[in-house]
């Protein structure tokens, strides 16, 4: 027997007016707190392997070589010291701390790090965003008219998108972050322009704060503009609408600009160093103009990935165009095809509004594949100092997420009878399509790939990309059986509830079941992808088969650095990098004091970039003769570097003819700038952990004087210095220097005592005539010298090292780094906070007193 459809007829038409949604009496706080506990348990899922041994840490690379031991060091600074190193002696031969942006120094949950093992409180702080990136676009859904299940999924999908959980691998937690807060700042943005209360954007204010010391200010700078053009957007779309006029509109202008002025305040203490040390690092030249602004762009092709992420292969697997990518921008077939449906067939103002951002601001991903990027590049200002316009990504999921929001209201809440025919055909038709790729990937291997080589990417490809492509087929297959599956599942899901919705009464029970699905269908989809980067090397460090690392096995100290940490006299290190057959990360022996000239940062001083460029493809050259005319054994000895380790011996054949040296690359790739190999000695040799460690035996102490002080200019000074004729020891170069200066009676010189701290040297030192002395470390313009109390100048002596004149006898000397930026940077900051805390309170207290006065009021006229 055939069941038949139950009809509504017009006299029933009130059950589906009487309809209610099971979440309506629900309150949003409630919802709220449902959410995180939901988003705890799955990272109780997600994490666990982090969150039951105490020993183990999350994986990134960028944490693993050089935010860790930033973190530790400035920890330790603040413990001991009792304040933040403004400067770091262990990297690049020294250079200034906190304007580099080590790391998210005033970040507030940076605190994590001074009550916990600070390899614990790294992952405990991706634990804590990511609930955190739920409640924000919750809230920010909700006020902007979502329903509450529209909301919860939204805030569910958002918190796992690839632009937050992707970047755990490349150990980007300032990029993950300043995308964790943006639906606050939208959230604030939102209720000011519908309130206008003051609170509103102070509350705005703060939020972009949160992001300024995340502190990845070009995320931010992002995040910033996008915001512009929704209250842009809302403003004009108001005053078209005739609610509001044009000094509402002023008055609104005044209150953001106020928002943006909090916000510059409380986050000065990071802002104002580092735009003012610009001026001294690498990139106030040679990385500025277009191919730098559009350099690490996402290729068009790519956006393929955005449907089925393992397009392009996933981490390891990954073969396109960009010399590597450790993230995904994947935000989930349900949120895409969710959002392409909202934007066929929602065309109101907000949708055009997201589907604009959406399609902007994923053109400018590309880069210069498109004119996009480069009509904003010449408009908005800064957007030059930047590369990787790919980070926008988080702009466009977090639209892609609205707009489906939008579509799942238009389903549920709507209920109009004429939107399931259009909704059904796009439905059938994206699937179509859809179902249609997937049977040509499944039976037409072949012809895809070439379709990807020829159409796709042309001659763009190189044989080993080609070669990964192949061999990442089978996890392209892989891919799109998963998405395929879940989009299917939800369609249906989808499909089923509206057409209950409309033909007849459904029991909340069945409803919640069949959203929850959905829901659940989504988060399968993004965690499948989101595990691709919890990875981490193997004990053995030939791979990336773990989901943590072992924090006591990863950092253990081996025979190399015992052997290094013996030696307490002053030395710097050349560590060879890791891509030449080195041991060490590049920060690496920072957690051990030992200095080295190389290391990872976000910045280098240019003059020291200048004169000794440390990067690996240099050191590539340098393997195959390319020595530049800059480079000689001078620059090791003032530099004191003593030791140089490598994962083999040094190639003993050092008169190979250039042809021979590229015959044989990867037998001499440690072929060393050093022209003369007597200068380097074997002193420590492990062939079963394989660490040999050369010293250069010319190296110089912490503090030498020369026989000659001459007066010259920087460039003079650095073609006197790289000549080989040229003896550091008998003549240094002296910047502003009046007359020259001969020294006497070195000999007599005497070091009495010496003690130092990051950013600070204080020594006692007893002459027999006044001697010019030098040490060995990097000049600044911000370096401070007292002389038994009195200042005196440091003069930038070869061209980058600080020296001083020494009178005659004993005298105690003390070396400062002194910023003035940092220091007033840091009151502004705490003005700033005073008065927004002040503010708020004031306010709270006065709306409580208005609300009281209301009650009163209301009270008194019922009697």
């Amino acid at each position: 027997m055939v069941k038949k459809k139950k009809i509504l007829s017009k006299d029933n038409l009130n059950q589906i007016k009487d309809f209610s949604d099971p979440l309506s009496s629900i309150e949003d706080w409630k919802i709220a707190a449902i959410i995180i506990i939901f988003m705890l348990i799955l990272m109780l899922v997600f994490f666990r392997s982090f969150i039951f041994d105490k020993d183990a840490m999350l994986y990134g690379t960028d944490v693993q070589s050089q935010a860790y031991q930033s973190r530790l060091f400035a920890k330790n600074g603040l413990l001991h010291n009792g304040e933040i190193p403004r400067w770091n002696p262990y990297i690049y031969s020294g250079l200034p701390f906190i304007e580099i942006l080590p790391y998210d120094v005033y970040y507030p949950f940076s605190l994590l790090y001074y009550f916990m093992p600070m390899h614990r409180a790294i992952g405990w702080r991706w634990l804590i965003h990511i609930p955190l990136a739920a409640l924000f676009m919750f809230l920010f859904l909700r006020v902007m008219g979502r329903s509450k299940f529209s909301s919860i999924f939204g805030a569910i999908a958002f918190s796992l998108t690839g632009t937050i959980l992707g970047y755990l691998f490349g150990g980007h937690d300032g990029r993950a972050y300043v995308v964790v807060w943006t639906p606050l700042v939208f959230y604030f943005a939102k209720k000011a322009l519908d309130n206008r209360k003051l609170k509103y954007f102070i509350g705005m204010g703060v939020s972009i704060a949160m992001q300024i010391v995340t502190p990845h200010i070009q995320m931010m700078y992002f995040s910033c503009l996008a915001l512009s053009a929704f209250i842009l957007h809302n403003l004009i779309g108001r005053i078209i609408r005739k609610e509001m006029d044009k000094k509402d509109f002023a008055n609104y202008i005044m209150l953001f600009i106020l928002a943006v002025i909090i916000a510059a305040s409380l986050g000065m203490a990071q802002l104002l160093p580092t735009t003012t040390f610009l001026k001294f690092s690498d990139r106030a030249e040679g990385e500025t103009g277009y191919d730098f602004a559009s350099s690490w762009a996402m290729p068009p092709q790519e956006a393929i990935s955005l449907i089925i992420p393992d397009f392009s292969g996933l981490v390891f697997n990954y073969w396109g165009t960009n010399q590597f990518r450790l993230h995904t921008e994947y935000a989930g077939i349900v949120v895409l095809f969710l959002a392409l449906i909202s934007i066929i067939l929602k065309r109101d103002s907000e949708n055009w509004f997201w589907s604009i951002l959406a399609a902007v601001g994923l053109l400018f991903c590309m880069g210069a594949s498109t004119p996009v990027h480069k009509l904003i590049y010449n408009i908005v200002p800064m957007i030059g100092k930047f590369r990787g316009p790919s980070m926008m990504m988080f702009i466009v999921s977090m639209s892609f997420v609205i707009l489906s929001t939008k579509t799942l209201d238009m389903l549920f809440v709507e209920r109009k009878q004429q939107n399931e025919k259009t909704f059904k055909y796009a439905v059938i038709t994206v699937l179509g399509i859809f179902v249609l790729f997937w049977l040509l990937s499944e039976t037409s291997r072949d012809f895809m790939l070439s379709i990807w080589q020829s159409t796709l990417y042309g001659d763009k490809l190189g044989s080993a990309n080609k070669a990964r492509m192949i061999q990442n087929y089978p996890n392209y297959l892989d891919g799109y059986r998963y998405v395929g599956i879940i989009l299917i599942a939800s369609f249906y899901l989808i499909l089923h509830v509206f057409k209950k919705l409309l033909r007849e009464t459904l029991s909340p029970r069945t409803y919640i079941l069949c959203l929850s699905s959905i829901v659940l269908l989504t988060v399968f989809d993004l965690f499948r992808v989101d595990n691709y980067f919890l990875l981490a090397p193997n004990k053995q460090k030939t791979g990336y088969t773990e989901k943590v690392v072992n924090i006591s096995e990863y950092y253990k100290p081996d025979s190399g650095i015992k052997f290094m940490t013996m030696d307490n006299s002053f030395y710097r290190v050349f560590p060879l990098p890791q891509p030449l057959r080195g041991i060490y990360g590049p920060n690496d022996l920072m957690l051990y004091s030992i200095r080295t000239i190389n290391g990872s940062q976000n910045f280098r001083l240019l003059w020291y970039k200048e004169l000794v460029d440390l990067e690996p493809s240099f050191l590539r050259d340098v393997a195959i003769g390319k020595i530049p005319p800059k480079i000689n054994p001078n620059i090791w000895k003032i530099l004191g570097v003593k030791y140089l380790t490598t994962r083999q011996p040094l190639n003993e054949v050092w008169g190979l003819s250039r042809e021979e040296q590229q015959s044989n690359r990867m037998n001499i790739t440690n072929k060393m700038i050093i022209g003369n190999p007597q200068n380097l000695r074997l002193v420590y040799a492990n062939q079963r952990e394989y660490i040999y460690i050369y010293q250069f035996t010319d190296a110089f102490q912490h503090y030498f004087c020369t026989n000659i002080a001459k007066p010259s200019t920087r460039e003079e000074a650095l073609n006197e210095l790289v000549k080989a004729s040229t003896n550091p020891s008998d003549v240094s170069f002296v910047e502003d220097y009046q007359e020259e200066k001969k020294s006497k009676n070195l000999s007599d010189i005497k070091l009495l005592s010496c003690y130092e701290t990051p950013g600070k040297f204080s020594l006692e030192i007893f002459t027999r005539s006044d001697v010019f002395l030098i040490q060995s470390e990097i000049w600044h313009p911000y370096w401070k010298a007292y002389i038994d109390g009195k200042e005196t100048k440091i003069y930038r002596t070869d061209a980058f090292l600080r020296g001083l004149d020494i009178p005659s006898g004993k005298h105690k000397i003390d070396i400062l780094y002194k910023s003035t930026q940092v220091e007033i940077s840091q009151i502004i900051s705490f003005l700033a906070l005073i008065i927004v805390t002040v503010s708020l309170v004031i306010l709270y207290l006065v709306e409580r007193k208005n609300l009281k006065g209301k009650n009163d009021s209301y009270s008194s006229t019922n009697i």
